[in-house]
């Protein structure tokens, strides 16, 4: 009996522990019951047919999570929350403490930020900036502190009419 209870307290923390992990998000809006499969569309779609339900916000570590990966979590963030679509507004890479993170983090109806602002070619200077520093530890002198970055994706979740 005292084994068996040991054994679930050390689970019951893991479990604990484990789901700590993860990307940081946030969601501002309303709930519905849970939909499966909600549309996802990206720029150039038109939104008619919708209405704004909630903004939702995504962030992770460069090194740890991919843009698929955050993608997929506020995909089943909108699955969670009833959203029919989900408008992904803007991909974007930010150094970590950033005051840009926590302005795109900010799921509020005031954040101007929730807009695309055709953020590819920033994502792809800030790769080539990474892979350029990922090269120089071969020689570790030849850099200074290597600074830690965070992909982030804001999308709209949308309900039809």
């Amino acid at each position: 009996m005292k084994k068996t209870s040991l054994h679930l307290l050390a689970l019951c923390g893991c479990l604990a522990i484990g789901g700590c992990i993860g990307p940081d998000m946030n969601y501002t809006g309303k709930t519905f019951p849970a939909t499966a499969k909600p549309a996802v569309l990206k720029n150039g779609i038109t939104l008619e047919g919708y209405e704004e339900m909630g903004r939702c916000s995504v962030s992770g570590s460069y090194s740890d999570y991919t843009f698929e990966q955050l993608e997929k979590d506020v995909i089943a963030k909108a699955e969670a929350v009833g959203a029919d679509a989900v408008y992904i507004s803007n991909k974007t890479v930010v150094p970590d403490g950033d005051a840009r993170l926590n302005q795109l983090m900010d799921t509020s109806p005031t954040n101007k930020m929730l807009t695309d602002d055709n953020s590819a070619s920033n994502v792809n200077m800030l790769s080539q900036q990474l892979e350029s520093r990922s090269t120089a530890f071969t020689k570790p002198e030849s850099i200074g502190p290597v600074p830690i970055y965070n992909r982030v994706i804001q999308a709209i979740f949308l309900k039809k009419k």
